[in-house]
């Protein structure tokens, strides 16, 4: 066969190949389901349509189990135990008083722990609460807590020192433990002016008068009435008239004076005013004869305080230790 003759045969066969192709193409594409676009991948939608749902959702727990895991052994603080809060407490306590602190810094850092009102911060106040030297200042900065539960344990313990042998001890104590539990202190302050009235070491009337120097931070009704009723008890044995000094002077210098006080007229409850004006006509029968000029001076002193009170305008206050002439 000659060289032109092969070559037709070839441009025969490759016309007829790409024909055959060509209508293959078109049979295919004839045989496609009526939803798939040309440009889909039909291998891949074929695949996905026979994924089952629990196959998809296999990489989101493989993605959220670590999280969950890494969840539950995150450490967990547990609160300090109670020895090894009484063991920080001891060893700061001990520092502290190793410190050699002045009067002045050593009560600042005091303040500092009561507004701090920690677990280990209360337990050091309290621990040092019963030092001879520190125990009357560690009282006064428990008065600053600023947290309930440290002020349910604060006011707690004051409670049990209102009972205590130290007649500074429970005067600072009574004055604490109404700023700490205010309104719920009223009854226990009432009870401690009846049970040291008439103490053996005659200093009977010094805690009292805390007591009422307490009632009188309170500022309620209830330690009002309790304020009133002292000043009727004028005329029962053992009244000092400083005693009752320090009783008009906490209804007189109450925060706002009296709680009825009424700020546009400046004047007490007529409670108080009439208590006020029964005191001083209770005390000007106690006047002494002219035969005792110093007796009669130290009364009308004490009517005077009364009448003034009265009036609104705050009273002085009194060293409770004294007694009358």
């Amino acid at each position: 066969m000659k060289k032109s003759q092969r070559l037709l045969v070839w441009c025969v066969v490759g016309v007829v190949g790409a024909a055959m192709l060509a209508i293959g193409i078109h049979l295919s594409r004839r045989s496609q389901p009526s939803g798939t676009s040309e440009n889909e991948n039909p291998v891949r939608v074929a695949h996905v349509e026979r994924t089952p749902a629990r196959d998809v959702a296999k990489p989101i727990d493989k993605i959220a189990k670590p999280a969950a895991e890494l969840q539950q052994s995150a450490p967990v603080v547990a609160p300090a135990a109670p020895d090894q809060i009484a063991d920080a407490v001891t060893n700061r306590l001990a520092a502290l008083l190793a410190a050699g602190l002045g009067s002045q810094k050593m009560a600042d850092e005091l303040e500092r722990l009561g507004r701090k009102s920690d677990d280990i911060s209360i337990g050091m106040l309290l621990a040092l609460s019963n030092d001879r030297e520190w125990g009357a200042q560690a009282i006064r900065a428990l008065g600053g807590t600023r947290t309930s539960a440290a002020r349910i344990r604060v006011a707690d313990a004051l409670r049990k020192k209102l009972t205590a042998a130290d007649v500074e001890t429970v005067c600072v104590a009574a004055e604490t433990y109404a700023q700490v539990a205010k309104n719920e202190a009223t009854p226990d302050l009432q009870a401690m002016i009846g049970q040291n009235w008439m103490r053996p070491d005659g200093r009977g009337q010094q805690v009292c008068a805390a007591a009422v120097r307490g009632l009188g931070s309170i500022n309620t009704p209830a330690s009002e009435q309790a304020l009133l009723d002292q000043l009727a008890r004028v005329n029962e044995p053992g009244w000092l008239p400083d005693y009752g000094s320090s009783v008009v002077a906490a209804l007189a210098n109450m925060p706002q004076g009296s709680v009825n006080l009424q700020a546009s007229a400046r004047r007490l409850s007529p409670e108080v005013t009439t208590a006020l004006d029964a005191y001083a006509a209770a005390l000007e029968q106690r006047m002494p004869g002219p035969d005792n000029p110093p007796g009669r001076k130290y009364i009308e002193e004490k009517i005077a305080e009364a009448r003034t009170a009265k009036e609104g305008v705050p009273a002085r206050r009194t060293n409770p230790s004294l007694t009358s002439p």
